[in-house]
């Protein structure tokens, strides 16, 4: 966890730190909540592979300020046209 919170290096470059949120935690598995700040390809991934750890499942609550929320599985709502320029101006 310390590891993660101070950045690990994954393709030849070093993380920006995480805010890693432990939610539950038995012998086998660690339910956890992990912020990013950077988004590359697989990181999330990548970065538990860098600590020795494997994902077995991963949902996206976020992106930038544009949240998840309460959708079920399966469920999906129309972008308010605020998000939708929110997201035509972010840049990575």
């Amino acid at each position: 966890m310390k590891r993660l919170e101070s950045g690990v290096v994954i393709d030849s470059r070093k993380t920006y730190p995480a805010k890693i949120k432990i939610l539950s935690q038995n012998e086998k598995t660690t339910r956890m909540t992990i912020t990013i700040h950077e988004g590359r390809n697989r990181q999330v991934r990548k970065m538990c592979e860098a600590v020795g750890n494997q994902v077995i499942s991963l949902n996206r609550r976020s992106i930038g300020d544009l949240n998840l929320g309460n959708l079920k599985l399966g469920e999906y709502r129309k972008l308010t046209s605020k998000e939708i320029n929110y997201l035509k101006n972010c840049r990575n």
